[in-house]
Formats: structure tokens, C-alpha cells, sequence
């Protein structure tokens, strides 16, 4: 299962945070994970992609 999100991401800290793995709970990254970084309270937005197994879904 693939999904890609559009979010505006945003700390506090005095350094640059690096996000370098993606995931659902209950599932594990299998598609390559283009890290994000987040440098601070104003950071403009970014478009993210986490590809994952097993398929998670509800019925209905």
C-alpha cells in the first residue's frame, strides 16, 4: 500500500530535525523513504510518500 500526504511540519528545538523512516502501525516501510526535514516553527510545506505492508483495511 502506498499513500503520499501534503502536511506542514514544524518544531521548537534549536537544530534541524530529520525524519527518516515512515510507517503505519502495524506495518513496516517497504518502498524507499525520501527523508524530510523540519528546521523550524516556519518551515513551508512538504510533500511526503510511504510505501508499506502488509494492506491494512476496515471493512465497510
Amino acid at each position: 500500500m502506498s499513500f503520499s500526504f501534503h502536511a506542514r511540519l514544524a518544531h521548537k528545538a534549536e537544530h534541524s530535525l530529520e525524519i527518516v523512516k515512515g510507517y503505519l502501525e502495524g506495518t513496516e516501510c517497504v518502498a524507499p523513504f525520501m527523508p524530510l526535514v523540519v528546521t523550524g516553527s516556519y518551515d513551508g510545506s512538504v510533500m511526503g510518500h510511504v510505501g508499506v505492508r502488509p494492506i491494512l483495511a476496515k471493512e465497510g
